[in-house]
C-alpha cells in the first residue's frame, strides 16, 4: 500500500513539474505568433483597408491559439463601447503577458483606428519588433527554467516518496 502511495505521489508531482514546464515553453511561443498575428492584422487594415471587425474575424480564424483575443476584439466591436476600451479588456485576457508587452500592445491600441494608415503602420510595427525580441529574450531562460520545473517537482515528489515510505 506504501508503494502504491509513493509512486502516486511521485506521478503526481511528475506531472505538475511537466504542466510547469509546459507554461515555460509556450511563453515565447505565444509571443511569436502574437507578433505574427499583429503583422496579419497590420497588413489588413493597412494594405487592405478591411473595417476593424472584418480584420479581427480573418485573424480570429487563421490563429487558434489567440482566437479568444480576438474573438473579444470582434464582439467588442459589434457594441457601442470605446475601441481603447475593448482594446485593454482583451489585452487584458491574454495570458501571460509581462509588462513590456502589455505596455507594447495597450500602445499600439491607443493608435489603432485613430490615425491615418502610416501612423497605424509605424506603429503596428514598434509593437511586433517589441513583441519579437521579447520573445527571442526570454527563449534561452524559458528553457532552462522548463527543465528547472520539471526537475524540482519530481524531485519533490521522489523526496516526499520517500519520506512516506
Amino acid at each position: 500500500m506504501r508503494l502504491l502511495l509513493c509512486t502516486i505521489l511521485l506521478l503526481a508531482a511528475a506531472r505538475i513539474g511537466m504542466q510547469c514546464s509546459a507554461e515555460y515553453r509556450r511563453a515565447p511561443l505565444m509571443l511569436l505568433d502574437l507578433a505574427n498575428s499583429l503583422s496579419v492584422l497590420q497588413s489588413e487594415i493597412c494594405h487592405r483597408r478591411a473595417p476593424l471587425p472584418e480584420a479581427f474575424l480573418r485573424c480570429a480564424r487563421a490563429f487558434d491559439g489567440l482566437r479568444p483575443f480576438y474573438q473579444l476584439l470582434y464582439a467588442g466591436m459589434r457594441t457601442d463601447q470605446p475601441f481603447l476600451a475593448v482594446w485593454q479588456h482583451a489585452v487584458a485576457e491574454i495570458r501571460p503577458l509581462a509588462g513590456d508587452e502589455r505596455h507594447a500592445l495597450l500602445a499600439l491600441g491607443e493608435q489603432i483606428g485613430r490615425y491615418d494608415a502610416q501612423t497605424q503602420e509605424t506603429a503596428f510595427c514598434i509593437c511586433v519588433d517589441a513583441l519579437r525580441s521579447r520573445a527571442l529574450q526570454i527563449r534561452t531562460a524559458s528553457v532552462t527554467n522548463a527543465r528547472l520545473a520539471a526537475g524540482c517537482s519530481f524531485v519533490c515528489g521522489l523526496l516526499l516518496a520517500i519520506m512516506c515510505y
